[in-house]
């Protein structure tokens, strides 16, 4: 977990150009974004640069990033990934041309830009396709079909050709995990990663900046996902692209230049899904205590989420939301994870509000706190890491008289074990196939019937976060969280 806390920024540093917008994609919903080529453009040059967030690690045929494909899956031109790595591909029946990572991408705190630049008119063969993660060039290949021939026509950019966003035919019909921003084709040039991002003179990061491109050509393309009524708009000025399984409510403020928290893949032990841009999780099919938290710890600062509790009464009552140290999450033992506020090695000085009975729970041990809570009622935490207390809410009212803006008096809140410690903002389920869905602002599945962000503008949440309380995201950590 060190290792996600000091690299949660990557790809979210403040650059003086903001990215406002995402689309959050997901497979089970089989959302994708697609136009037609009705033009011939070219086929030898060409540039495509996105952002990346993935939400769901996947093995095999992983997550589908763009494609342009006619007649078909024997005749396509694809960016994706598969087993954690990022290839392309071109294929015209037997004939292909493409590689693969060695290297893998399984961060779910990050966003990655992907560029790729293919030029087959080049006269080094090694230079006619390149591919970027992150500004740096990839040269070492899990899979390796070989350099593109001089003038090579790809099957990029030809007429009555299918774009795809989010979706390949080729993979047996994958789909995208994650979220999506700043989407370029560029029709006939060759264009460097540089001309869409740069490296923080401080810190070394990949950061995206404004992009100035002279011409997207015949069948280039812009996408920023910043018009909710019309998510496919081209910004390039060419026609929109279609919507399939894709909604206002899919636009999302988590960007790779303000980076909002998600449930995190990589604590839940095991018997997790997470999905819906990482914002609902769901047990799977044994009744036992498992905890998930945010790809976020925080050790400053003063933070707000809100959780909401579906298929109560169809998968029991047992839910617990709260605070975990970080430390807790490193440690290994022969216990099942435990629930927050529980006795296992897993779960010691966390602190958890029961919904079954309304208690806090504090190793393993219950107090009288607040109400009981049930389906589609909505709790907020409110953690003062300053001070060192918990607060929670129950449909925006705080429980147990609590007063988040209280400070060191801490009225009504529970005081943390290890105040000096980062700590998540987490949750807990017992029953197989309960859900329990997070807003920690940057998107969410709950509805949002009034809409309030934090005092620094971010975030969208039901209820009004507390005075000096903010949304879990990159730019609120690097203004408050130090």
């Amino acid at each position: 977990m060190e290792a996600l806390q000091r690299l949660h920024n990557r790809g979210s540093i403040s650059t003086g150009y903001d990215i406002d917008n995402s689309l959050k994609m997901e497979s089970d919903n089989t959302e994708y974004l697609s136009r037609t080529n009705a033009s011939a453009g070219n086929s030898k040059t060409f540039t495509f640069s996105g952002w990346y967030k993935f939400t769901e690690i996947k093995t095999l045929n992983g997550n589908a990033l763009f494609e342009v494909t006619g007649g078909g899956p024997l005749k396509h031109f694809s960016i994706y990934t598969y087993n954690y790595a990022i290839g392309f591909y071109d294929y015209l029946g037997g004939v292909d041309y493409g590689k693969r990572t060695t290297q893998l991408f399984r961060d779910t705190s990050a966003w990655y830009h992907i560029h790729v630049q293919i030029d087959t008119t080049d006269s080094t063969a090694a230079d006619r396709s390149k591919m970027y993660v992150n500004g740096v060039r990839i040269t070492d290949w899990s899979t390796d079909h070989g350099d593109f021939p001089l003038n090579f026509d790809t099957q990029a950019n030809k007429v009555n050709e299918i774009n795809r966003i989010g979706r390949t035919e080729h993979m047996s019909g994958e789909y995208l995990n994650g979220y999506v921003a700043e989407v370029h084709l560029v029709d006939g040039q060759a264009l460097p990663p540089t001309d869409f991002g740069e490296f923080d003179e401080d810190t070394g990061i990949w950061k995206p900046i404004e992009t100035n491109v002279s011409s997207y050509g015949t069948n280039g393309f812009y996408l920023k996902f910043d018009n909710a009524s019309d998510l496919g708009e081209d910004a390039s000025g060419g026609s929109s692209f279609t919507l399939t399984n894709v909604t206002s409510a899919d636009q999302a403020t988590d960007t790779p230049t303000n980076n909002f928290a998600i449930y995190n893949q990589l604590i839940p032990k095991d018997e997790f899904i997470i999905y819906e841009g990482g914002t609902r999780s769901k047990k799977t099919t044994t009744n036992r205590w498992r905890t998930m938290a945010s790809t976020l710890a925080v050790a400053n600062g003063k933070w707000y989420a809100e959780f909401q509790n579906s298929l109560y009464s169809t998968t029991g009552t047992d839910r617990f939301v709260g605070v975990a140290p970080a430390s807790i999450f490193t440690k290994t033992s022969s216990s099942t994870g435990g629930y927050l506020g529980g006795n296992s090695t897993e779960t010691t000085d966390s602190i958890g509000y029961n919904s079954s009975n309304g208690q806090s729970y504090i190793n393993g041990s219950g107090s009288s706190y607040g109400d009981t809570w049930t389906a589609d009622e909505i709790i907020g935490v409110a953690l003062d890491m300053d001070n060192g207390y918990v607060y929670f809410s129950k449909n925006g009212t705080w429980q147990n008289s609590g007063d988040p803006t209280s400070g060191s008096s801490g009225t009504g809140g529970i005081a943390l074990q290890l105040s000096d410690e980062a700590h998540y903002i987490a949750g807990s389920m017992y029953n197989s196939n309960a859900q329990l869905e997070v807003n920690y602002g940057g998107f969410t599945v709950i509805s949002i019937a009034s809409g309030n962000a934090d005092s620094s503008g971010y975030g969208n949440f039901e209820y009004a976060p507390p005075t000096g309380y903010y949304a879990l995201c990159t730019k609120n950590l690097a203004e408050f969280g130090g």
